[in-house]
């Protein structure tokens, strides 16, 4: 059974986690967006991308990185209290659940 503490440190972990956001379908990359002249145009690009996207891609990382290494490995906790699994198993429901939010 999850606690409101350990739900609490897994949508941190989730939050803190990084994606390149480059990888995303929703990345686009303009480099001259104010359509200036040469030199004033360098270092002016403007970078934009579907944040529920980039959010989805943060869940599906920490679903499999607890998933495949399990809870303790990412939340402070006894291992022992996982023993069979069912908290990093509660703990993949729970985030997949959370995931829905940001479809």
């Amino acid at each position: 059974m999850l606690t409101d503490d350990i739900k609490e440190k897994l949508i941190n972990l989730v939050n803190s986690t990084e994606i390149d956001v480059e990888d995303l379908e929703s990345f686009s990359y303009d480099g001259n967006p104010y359509g200036l002249e040469y030199p004033l145009s360098r270092g002016s690009g403007e970078a934009d991308w579907d944040e529920n996207e980039e959010m989805c891609a943060k869940f599906d990382r920490v679903i499999d990185d607890i998933y495949d290494e399990g809870i303790s490995e990412y939340i402070d906790i006894d291992p022992d209290l996982d023993e069979y699994g069912d908290l990093t198993e509660d703990a993949v429901n729970y985030l997949k659940k959370e995931k829905e939010n940001y479809e």
